[in-house]
């Protein structure tokens, strides 16, 4: 089967990883995109292929994978249009009221497209035994899902688990894009502010948080269009937030280790531990703690 990919992005990637982990070798996969980054996966996979020609990767391509970004949807849909591509095409673009709509927009009309969730942007495991793939119910798909689609999928090992557009874009925020924008905001936040006493410090955790923010998340974001939804949903955030910190009983969440003893800690009206013992095992545990006090407490200088 030849696969066409418009975009090599980590939608693109899980795929082509997927089929190098599952050894199938009768899946080719032909890619465009900016030359440098063709060459640099070219290298590192062997069933990729990157032609000059944007023509060479769609001719007679079994399937379409708009692997492209949500602000490049548009220049994708004209390129599927002027290389009048006939084949099934998957789109992976991260928002499906905005890019179902745009594609209704275009003489994509004789197409399947399937408006599928992004594996990549969601770190899908390429290595598991079967997948279960979220597509949007609101797929154009003229006679349910035609061969090639059905064999793709199938010779990945990947089901179709269906879900509504707004279950789809509602997943989406609060798994893609705000992690990555409190991420953002709090790493520049943390950087600012340890700046005021010196650049080094806390920089490690910093540097840590900086590492988990997805930098691509930038070129999903459609100028006023996502900024009232994701306020919404950081307003949420920060009411969970304060809700945490007002009550102590949020904190019995399997997710807080030692969390009641946390909560005590917490709240100001209680007292301060005064022994060094305790204070000592809240942070190393009991074992520990019995180990380091009983140091003070041999009786012969030489044991």
């Amino acid at each position: 089967m030849k696969i066409a990919i418009l975009g090599l992005n980590a939608d693109a990637l899980f795929f082509i990883e997927r089929a190098n982990f599952l050894k199938i070798k009768d899946l080719n996969f032909f890619a465009f995109d900016e030359r440098k980054k063709q060459n640099s996966y070219k290298k590192k996979y062997s069933n990729l292929l990157t032609p000059w020609s944007i023509n060479d990767v769609f001719s007679n391509s079994d399937i379409v994978l708009n692997c492209s970004y949500l602000s490049s949807l548009d220049l994708a849909l004209q390129i599927f249009t002027d290389n009048k591509v006939k084949s099934p095409i998957i789109d992976f673009s991260p928002n499906k009221q905005f890019s179902i709509n745009n594609f209704k927009k275009y003489k994509l009309l004789n197409n399947n497209v399937i408006h599928s969730m992004s594996p990549g942007r969601m770190n899908f495991n390429f290595r598991q035994e079967n997948i279960k793939l979220p597509v949007v119910l609101d797929s154009q798909i003229k006679a349910g899902l035609n061969e090639p689609i059905n064999q793709f999928f199938n010779k990945l090992n990947i089901a179709i688990k269906f879900l509504d557009i707004l279950e789809h874009d509602e997943i989406l925020k609060s798994n893609y894009y705000l992690p990555n924008l409190l991420l953002f905001s709090l790493s520049k936040l943390m950087n600012e502010k340890s700046k005021i006493l010196s650049n080094n410090l806390n920089n490690q955790y910093i540097l840590n948080i900086s590492e988990l923010i997805n930098i691509d998340v930038k070129d999903d974001l459609v100028e006023n269009y996502f900024n009232k939804d994701l306020n919404s949903l950081s307003l949420e955030v920060n009411m969970m937030m304060n809700n945490v910190f007002a009550n102590k009983k949020v904190l019995d969440d399997p997710i807080f280790m030692n969390s009641k003893q946390i909560a005590n800690h917490l709240d100001p009206n209680s007292a301060i531990p005064k022994s060094r013992d305790t204070i000592m095992s809240l942070f190393f545990g009991t074992r520990f703690t019995r180990l380091v006090s009983g140091w003070s407490k041999i009786d012969k200088p030489d044991d």
